[in-house]
């Protein structure tokens, strides 16, 4: 063999030897990757062979290779398992293993399965795939903390879909341009629409058409400036076939970016919360309209009984009577709405505030139980005040021989309805000139509150006879429509 063939074979050989050793070099860097990603992957590897019984079926799992991750998941050493099933390492392991590994060796199809290890108490995300014949691989990944975060979640969600359909007649979603595209089960029992009237812009029919366009400029305006809304209006109840006041609210829900990815929102049935603010209102208002006219009254009264007392001491003892006896018609008025003022109920108050109402052997109190315009029993009472007031200082009920009668019945008048007219009869009185007061006197405040004060007050006719012996009062005023009820009072 020439000199010039060796060293070509010997250049061969270098060559040869110089890629089989490049070669041997890359595959130990590849074994080394693989070591190293094999140890520092995060998710547990085995491989592993169905154990099978002699009727075919899965009796339990030999592991033939496992990374260390899987030690640090379950808590086993890797040479604790390595050879052996994993009925010996994990003695109570769920049945539910051998089924799901059966079913991928015989399809040969690779499955993703999560479940919980009882034995252990965690939960696990676990990846199959078939190897061959009765071999897998498998991956295993612990996910009880995203699951106990996902349960807490869907628990938070039922609790807060529970407090909002508790709370709410109806919860409601929209696109973010504010279009309704999906269905609301609890809007239609409220309001009664049917699914395709529902979706898009045919919510607003179900609103009161008084309340739709200010309703829709709502929106509009919420939708394009990215706000929450809170409106009220009227929306119809099917179930009570009537428009009751709903108050809705809704908010825009945004995305990581800022950006809009639906509406949310809710409406609530406030229908007697406003009834009971209109309600109050109107209280309010009756209050401070009777309040004007108390204190227009008491002011009246001061005036009178400045005018027509000599002393201090005679005003005062007159003023806080005629105080007394508007404070107990005030007491009547605040109760009328549960129990109606009526004319006895008037007559009975001012006869025992003046312990006149014991006097039964010469005092007579007769009529039918007849009920009061509200607005006449301040002025009425006032009167009857007066006369109860002569009657126990100066009149009948001062003496022996004094008899007091009163009656009332009602009648009709064509053309203004029912009436009642009172009697006032004070019989066996003795007239002494030191007796002159302020209801005997022509200038006295009961004699004017009679004669001009009720008939201008309540459109009554009245008459105010004295004489010798007797005194002789009528007041004859309008009733309410209803004025008259079965029954007498007396005593």
């Amino acid at each position: 063999m020439s000199g010039g063939k060796n060293r070509e074979i010997i250049e061969d050989l270098r060559r040869r030897l110089a890629t089989a050793e490049a070669a041997a070099s890359a595959s130990r860097e590849n074994e080394e990757r693989y070591r190293t990603f094999f140890h520092g992957m995060g998710q547990g590897y085995t491989e592993l062979e169905l154990v099978r019984g002699e009727d075919g079926q899965v009796v339990d799992q030999r592991y033939i290779s496992l990374n260390p991750a899987f030690e640090r998941l379950f808590g086993v050493a890797v040479t604790d398992a390595v050879g052996r099933t994993a009925g010996e390492v994990f003695p109570n392991l769920e049945a539910w293993w051998h089924e799901a590994f059966d079913r991928i060796a015989r399809h040969g199809q690779p499955e993703r399965i999560e479940n919980i290890m009882s034995s252990l108490g965690r939960a696990f995300e676990i990846f199959a795939y078939p190897a061959g014949g009765d071999r897998l691989t498998v991956l295993y990944e612990d996910v009880t903390d995203r699951r106990r975060i996902q349960d807490a979640l869907r628990e938070s969600e039922t609790r807060y879909r529970s407090l909002v359909e508790g709370f709410g007649q109806a919860t409601w979603e929209a696109e973010p341009d504010g279009r309704i595209v999906s269905d609301s089960p609890s809007w239609r029992a409220y309001t009664g629409q049917p699914l395709d009237e529902w979706l898009g812009s045919g919510w607003l029919t179900a609103i009161h058409p008084d309340d739709r366009t200010p309703t829709l400029t709502k929106w509009l305006e919420a939708v394009e400036a990215r706000h929450a809304v809170d409106h009220e209006y009227r929306l119809w109840h099917a179930p009570s076939a009537s428009w009751r006041w709903s108050n809705v609210r809704a908010v825009p829900i945004l995305d990581t970016v800022g950006a809009i990815q639906r509406w949310v929102g809710i409406n609530i049935d406030v229908n007697d919360r406003r009834m009971l603010q209109e309600s109050q209102q109107v209280m309010v208002s009756e209050l401070q309209h009777r309040t004007r006219n108390l204190i227009s009254v008491v002011r009246a009264i001061a005036g009178q009984t400045i005018r027509a007392s000599i002393t201090l001491t005679e005003f005062e003892a007159a003023f806080n009577n005629r105080l007394n006896a508007l404070s107990r018609v005030q007491g009547l008025l605040s109760r009328s709405d549960d129990k109606p003022i009526t004319i006895g109920a008037l007559l009975r108050s001012e006869l025992e505030a003046l312990g006149a109402a014991d006097r039964s052997d010469r005092l007579v109190v007769r009529g039918p139980e007849v009920r009061l315009r509200k607005g006449a029993v301040q002025t009425l009472a006032l009167a009857l005040h007066e006369l109860c007031t002569n009657a126990r200082k100066y009149g009948a009920l001062t003496r022996e021989s004094g008899r007091l009668r009163i009656t009332w019945r009602t009648y009709s008048v064509k053309g203004e309805g029912l009436r009642l007219i009172l009697e006032w009869v004070e019989t066996g009185l003795i007239r002494e000139p030191e007796n002159q007061n302020q209801l005997t006197r022509q200038d006295g405040y009961g004699r004017q509150l009679i004669e001009r004060g009720l008939p201008y007050a309540l459109n009554a006719r009245t008459s105010f006879e004295l004489g010798a012996t007797e005194l002789r009062c009528t007041i004859d005023l309008p009733l309410p429509k209803r004025g008259a009820r079965n029954g007498q009072l007396g005593f």
